[in-house]
């Protein structure tokens, strides 16, 4: 059997068992975060968030097809996306690898042996597939698997063309590079990084060395992706916009009209330029007209990204149906920018705004509306690599405890034109915080996870306990990790603690020294991916602290690279073997020691971290949410984890489709404000007062609260007056605009036959998507119901003593529920409670021992409060005497809410006792026992923090005796004197040691 022959069976061997793991640990339905959406968009061709992935939509469309009908097995079949990607990641990885060891032969001019070559790809790359980030990708309906896949393919395609590159048709290759490159830009953006290693490949390949040429071949290629960034990708659609405009509003011909003109000029000039180099032969300018033609085909998958969103599909974010739209969309306008070299910091001061405007398809026509301006600032509040841009409290507060933040002070005029100072960050604080926080903490720290091993799956903020990196050697674990002595049960049973002794990364070292002394020129190629896909993407991103997730999936490239040095380590620790054994041992003993220290450790460790089969809980959670509503109600979203489950259920399921789901965030955005107006399925359009107009043009983008009269208005009324455009409602600012204002700070929402709510404006302004919600709930009060998934949107609103407690939606009422505090926010009605909680929803899943939920799904149920709902439930249906129905609840509860993944808090203690209060006093006393030790094993963690840590902890640590003290106090009427003596007596030991 020939190697070529070897090589591809090899390949697709390790292809098939990365496979097998993958489709073993799958998800069956949808997983939290952006997934919901992104399943929403394969399975009916819908448009998800900007700059969109119509790609993966199409490919997921196309495996969605498998689940023949069903749609409760869509999302598997469309997750499969994932699986097949990341497989076949590895497979181009083991035959990259395999390329770089036959460099390696060329270089050393001697040859491995043929088990020694492809057992050593074959550890590089099931290492890589069995990586935590790699892994996490890889079972779920995300983009970033089929991104991975289209790198490891653009680098597979340049190799393939340095073995051809004197071959007549080598061409072909570059050509399919760009194809791909095309391709890939409808999966995401972060495969354009490997382009710089694909230019030194080629340039090693056609010209002799030189540090010049190097630079120049590195030079090029960065301007390569930023051209593609910046050009061609938002370029060649923006070079119609003039034409469309005018064909559209200049000489009344239909929408798109000026797009189709210009795609027929474009063509007709792509084929004229070929025709023409073809004629004179001119093969170069020929070869460079090919590839800008194939990469414009491989970018034509936006193309169903225009006509989906002409459909008027149901989840349409930013509606890219025009040119105008669809420009916004691929620029992301909805999220704003970051300063990267040059720009603001947090104490910047803004001096004013350049308007920036678009144009929207209005009944035929296009309207101008604005766009978000571009803020000027004092230019002496400005400086190089502003790190600390973000001027959010949180955030400010965040920077000051990663740096020693002292800044300079800037002299400044304030509104009034008087001399005042701004503090701002210095290049040296910046370049701290870059160091600390975003090389140190977001990129390095993610990297130890994959190569080192990892504390637990709960998300990090910088404290000892949670997130951290970990090896499994205890006496460097505890000065990252905090001690790890006297840990709690629940620390060591996370299924997120891996330990991999350092062998993957130290395996990977052996082989970037191996390389670099073998290899140099390969190795610059690899460094340079390497480099890229770490340090530079760490400069770009330029990322904020309290990061709503972990960001480990960005760097998956970086990993890839580190994967391929894993690989070639083996070559190393064989070439070191062999000075003490002979050549068939050497091989024997590198092999297997390679592979147990690398892809085995990493599978057997990652394994149950990774385990998604028989989880659905998101699916569950999202159902229940719904089931909990009234018929036609309105329900108010807060974010993703409570907005995307939602729509899957609805748009792939088709559960409670009657219910208007409003994702709050959205309602800043006049194309999400427009799409509330349709009707969709069998679901009534949202009424609102003012019309769709002012919504779009950017006029109501902010409107003054101007209180001249000071008397209680109507909502209503106020809506009519923002929307009238009589100039009496008008307050004239400078150069004579007039603009649309509130003139009341005081206002009530009427119901008919019922309490009005009184509401009092305390903002100057509220803008656009505050307007929206107003106009919704005035519009439609008294004809749906008014629902919340969160009641800090309520709150936020002054809403808070207006709200029934469902279960797991907040319902808006007439009734005053005055609430002081979370735990009992919104009025209970007991029978409505007990049938959501015990009879509507499914906790099935969540009970269910067997199946593994991450750090994300128990923050979402304590978010949503599903602990604080029985509870509630059990203590009403306690105070009304109703007690088996109490005891099934706090049954149920222990359940669905075990201590064994939820840990101890509040509502678990005020639980316990009312076992006691329901004639239950030994399940009472089981409890309290069962809650107190829990307590005592993590203040006995806490206590073993030495004193140069305990900094740290000493929040949690007071948290943790707060609990031990109520339940102290609760237990007082169900456990014995001597229990309670010796419960206070080891809190007061708790208390001396943590202080």
């Amino acid at each position: 059997m020939n190697q070529q022959r070897i090589n591809n069976l090899a390949g697709w061997a390790v292809f098939s068992l990365s496979l097998f793991v993958y489709i073993f640990t799958i998800e069956p339905t949808l997983s939290l975060w952006d997934c919901g959406e992104f399943l929403v968009s394969a399975y009916k061709l819908e448009i998800n968030h900007s700059p969109g992935a119509p790609l993966f939509m199409l490919l997921g469309r196309v495996f969605s097809l498998f689940s023949f009908g069903d749609p409760g097995k869509a999302a598997y079949t469309i997750n499969l996306v994932s699986a097949v990607s990341s497989a076949a990641t590895i497979l181009f990885l083991f035959w990259t690898i395999v390329w770089l060891i036959s460099k390696l032969e060329l270089k050393q001019r001697k040859t491995f042996p043929l088990i020694l070559k492809f057992g050593a790809a074959a550890i590089g790359s099931l290492s890589f597939a069995f990586t935590d980030s790699f892994w996490f990708s890889a079972v779920e309906a995300e983009v970033y698997a089929l991104s991975s896949l289209f790198s490891a393919v653009i680098l597979w395609v340049a190799t393939r063309w340095e073995r051809e590159a004197v071959e007549p048709d080598s061409a072909r290759w570059i050509v399919l590079i760009f194809f791909l490159i095309g391709l890939s830009i409808g999966a995401h953006l972060l495969n354009l990084l490997v382009i710089p290693s694909v230019g030194l490949i080629i340039y090693f390949r056609k010209y002799k060395y030189s540090l010049k040429g190097l630079f120049a071949a590195i030079i090029v290629s960065g301007i390569g992706i930023i051209a593609l960034l910046k050009i061609v990708i938002p370029g060649i659609l923006d070079l119609s916009k003039n034409l469309e405009l005018f064909f559209v509003n200049q000489l009344d011909f239909p929408i798109h009209s000026g797009l189709f003109t210009y795609l027929i000029l474009l063509i007709g000039a792509i084929s004229a330029g070929l025709f023409y180099t073809h004629r004179k032969q001119l093969p170069g300018l020929n070869l460079a007209i090919l590839c800008l033609t194939f990469l414009l085909i491989g970018y034509t998958s936006y193309v169903a990204t225009i006509v989906r969103a002409s459909a008027g599909v149901p989840i349409n974010q930013g509606n890219p149906e025009t040119t105008f739209s669809l420009l916004n969309y691929l620029n992301r306008e909805q999220y704003g920018t970051r300063p990267i070299l040059y720009g603001a910091n947090f104490g910047s001061t803004v001096t004013g705004y350049q308007e920036r405007n678009t144009w929207i398809a209005s009944r035929g026509k296009y309207i101008k509306s604005q766009l978000n301006p571009d803020v000027e600032y004092d230019k002496n509040t400005i400086g190089f690599f502003p790190r600390m841009h973000s001027n959010e409290p949180g955030h400010i507060q965040s920077y000051k405890n990663w740096v020693d933040l002292k800044g300079r002070k800037v002299p400044i005029q304030d509104d009034e034109g008087k001399l005042t100072n701004t503090i701002v960050p210095t290049f040296q604080e910046n370049v701290s915080f870059f160091l600390k926080y975003q090389l140190g903490f977001m990129y390095l720290r993610y990297f130890m996870w994959n190569f080192a091993g990892r504390q637990n799956d709960i998300q990090g903020n910088g404290d000892l306990q949670n997130g951290n990196w970990q090896s499994g050697f205890s006496f460097i674990d505890s000065h990252n990790a905090g001690p790890q002595t006297h840990l709690t049960s629940a620390a060591k049973e996370n299924k997120g603690r891996n330990s991999y002794y350092f062998l993957p990364l130290l395996i990977g070292i052996f082989g970037i020294c191996f390389q670099y002394k073998n290899d140099p020129q390969n190795f610059l190629s690899t460094g340079l991916l390497f480099l890229l896909m770490s340090f530079a993407l760490v400069v770009y991103l330029n990322e904020i602290p309290d990061t709503p997730r972990e960001r480990d999936y960005v760097y998956v490239g970086s990993f890839y690279v580190f994967c391929i040095w894993i690989g070639l380590g083996v070559l190393s620790v064989f070439n070191q073997l062999q000075k003490l054994l002979k050549e068939r041992m050497s091989i024997t003993s590198a092999l297997a020691l390679c592979l147990a220290a690398s892809p085995i450790l990493l599978l057997a460790q990652n394994f149950d971290d990774h385990n998604r089969s028989g989880r659905y809980s998101a699916r569950d959670l999202a159902r229940n949410y719904l089931e909990s509503c009234e018929k036609d109600a309105i329900l108010f979203t807060h974010a993703d984890n409570d907005t995307y489950p939602l729509w899957y259920c609805q748009e792939v399921e088709g559960i409670r489709r009657d219910v208007r789901v409003v994702v709050m965030p959205y309602l800043q955005a006049e194309w999400y404000i427009q799409q509330l107006q349709r009707k969709m399925y069998q679901n009534e359009a949202l009424k609102m007062t003012i019309p769709l107009e002012k919504y779009q043009s950017g006029q109501l983008d902010y409107v003054y609260v101007v209180p001249k009269i000071e008397t209680e208005q109507p909502l209503t009324d106020i809506l009519e007056f923002v929307a009238s455009d009589s100039s009496k409602t008008k307050l004239t600012v400078e150069g004579q605009k007039q603009i649309s204002y509130i003139p009341v700070d005081k206002m009530r929402l009427e119901m008919a036959g019922k309490e009005p709510i009184h509401l009092e404006l305390k903002q100057r302004a509220i803008n656009k998507g505050d307007l929206a919600f107003w106009d919704i709930i005035a519009t439609n009060k008294g004809k749906r119901p008014v629902c919340f998934t969160a009641f800090v949107d309520a709150e936020e609103h002054g809403l808070k003593d207006h709200l029934i407690f469902d279960g797991l939606v907040f319902r808006l009422t007439d009734q005053k529920t005055d609430s002081n505090s979370v735990i009992d926010m919104g009025k209970i009605e007991t029978e409505n409670l007990y049938k959501n909680l015990m009879q509507k929803c499914n906790w099935d899943n969540l009970a269910n021992p067997a199946i593994y939920f991450d750090w994300h799904h128990r923050r979402m149920l304590a978010s949503m409060q599903i602990r604080n709902a029985f509870y509630r439930l059990a203590k009403s249906l306690t105070e009304e005497k109703q007690t088996d129905k109490a005891i099934e609840v706090l049954k149920k509860a222990e359940q669905t809410v075990s201590l064994k993944l939820w840990p101890v808090d509040y509502q678990s203690i005020l639980m316990a006792q009312l076992y006691a209060r329901n004639g239950q006093n030994q399940l009472g006393e089981n409890r309290f026992k069962e809650l107190a030790a829990s307590l005592e094993e993590g203040l006995i963690y806490f206590g073993s923090f030495p004193s140069n840590q305990k900094k740290s902890i000493i929040d949690d640590a007071g948290y943790q005796l707060s609990l031990y003290n109520e339940l102290i106090n609760q237990a007082a009427d169900t456990l014995s004197e001597a229990e309670l003596k010796s419960m206070k007596e080891k809190l007061m030991a708790f208390a001396g040691k943590l202080g």
